[in-house]
């Protein structure tokens, strides 16, 4: 039970560092961009502004905590999900958004360090504060992560749904039509004036592992010349794939 004059002390940390909103979540992005190769390549000003909103939504979050004199629980964290979300949309590696989650809390704590160096009694007041900003980065970079993961996963199952998909039109000698299998295409250079092969294998012993058609496929593809394939591999779920699932599919650019 902290004394009355602690929770006061936490309650003007809390104030001090709700007002360098703004500031600290700048401050941050500068850093990140000093520090992280993908964050340094960004150029979308929406792109940045959605990490500085990140930011000034930690800094609230914690300012609440302090004044508080409570630790954030898991539904105080869950705006950092829809952020994680967007970064794993944006290709951004997720070792690149831990470090970035790292440096904007590195420059709260940064803040409480210098107003506690420059206040009398403010290195004990930083004590009781360090433990709300530890459970904030516990907490936070933990729902984080767990969000990237989830929408990465769904980003590759949707993935392979389109590359699928693209195979059956490719082997059955339909033209992509606008939209997600077309863009497929074209990222694996497919193109209507593109000479393709079709490569086909079959296992000539058990597959117990889902992800050793994909790789094969992808081998394949390499050693024809071209590792790009339309589809690393068709691992069909349903009759009408189960065909091109007991075989190892690639299509890929070249000479037939």
């Amino acid at each position: 039970m902290r004394r009355s004059g602690q929770v006061a002390a936490l309650s003007e940390v809390a104030g001090i560092i709700a007002a360098q909103r703004q500031s600290l979540a700048e401050a941050a992005l500068e850093a990140m961009r000093t520090e992280i190769p993908g964050y340094a390549a960004l150029v979308d000003e929406a792109l940045l502004a959605d990490v500085v909103a990140h930011v000034t939504e930690a800094v609230d979050v914690l300012s609440v905590s302090l004044a508080r004199d409570r630790p954030v629980t898991d539904d105080d964290v869950a705006f950092v999900r829809p952020h994680a979300a967007r970064r794993a949309r944006q290709g951004m590696p997720l070792v690149d958004f831990m470090h970035a989650l790292r440096i904007a809390h590195h420059v709260m704590w940064e803040a409480i360090a210098d107003w506690a160096v420059h206040t009398t009694g403010g290195r004990d007041v930083a004590l009781e504060a360090c433990g709300l900003v530890m459970e904030l980065i516990n907490r936070g970079s933990t729902v984080a992560a767990r969000a990237y993961v989830d929408e990465e996963q769904f980003l590759a199952v949707e993935g392979d749904r389109v590359r699928r998909d693209l195979l059956e039109d490719l082997i059955a000698g339909r033209e992509p039509a606008p939209g997600p299998r077309l863009t497929a295409a074209t990222k694996a250079g497919l193109h209507p004036d593109t000479p393709c092969a079709v490569v086909v294998a079959v296992p000539v012993g058990p597959v117990g592992d889902p992800y050793s058609l994909r790789s094969a496929a992808s081998l394949l593809g390499q050693a024809a010349g071209d590792g790009s394939c339309a589809d690393r591999a068709a691992a069909g779920r349903d009759s009408d794939r189960a065909g091109a699932a007991r075989q190892g599919w690639a299509v890929c650019p070249g000479n037939p």
